[in-house]
């Protein structure tokens, strides 16, 4: 009878290990990838800081544009003087992109305000030479603030900030 309760509570704790282990597994996949996304929008802000240049060419901004949807993409995206206005990343001066796995989206992309603007589009917008940060989505235009982009999957959510006036991104 003894060892019957034994091997009752070992199967138990073993269990209950294995779940939390999988969980965690989930969760810390999930933060990578708000991780990544936070990497794209670091490199993008490193571009405009340090005056890279694309290909030779002097650069007005740097973009991150995100775009809604299951299976979203991001891209991050070099713009010349001249193109200013005119493209949000769908010119061929690709840095980088990528597309989320589907159970990891963004659900919501919200500008703080007074009052809050709520959005499933958002082109981030780095200008050298001091890296200044501004945000353009299906409502506001070159607006600034904190953009929070609150990333939705199965085991929890996860928002990535980015504060216009300091430049900082966190992750949360």
């Amino acid at each position: 009878m003894e060892m019957l309760v034994v091997v009752a509570i070992v199967g138990v704790t073993s269990l209950t290990i294995l779940t939390n282990y999988r969980r965690n597994e989930r969760t810390s996949q999930n933060y990578n990838y708000a991780q990544d996304f936070a990497a794209v929008l670091r490199r993008a802000q490193a571009g405009a800081l340090s005056g890279l240049k694309y290909n030779g060419a002097d650069v007005a901004e740097y973009r991150v544009s995100l775009r809604g949807g299951v299976g979203q993409t991001y891209r991050a995206c070099a713009v010349e003087p001249a193109e200013i206005g005119v493209t949000n990343c769908t010119n061929n001066k690709t840095i980088e992109s990528g597309t989320f796995p589907a159970d990891f989206n963004a659900k919501t992309i919200t500008l703080v305000g007074p009052p809050s603007v709520i959005t499933s589009a958002v082109d981030i917008i780095f200008r050298p030479p001091y890296g200044d940060t501004s945000f353009t989505g299906d409502s506001f235009t070159d607006a600034g603030g904190e953009l929070q982009i609150s990333f939705e999957s199965g085991s929890g959510f996860f928002t990535v900030s980015i504060n216009s006036t300091s430049g900082r991104i966190n992750i949360n």
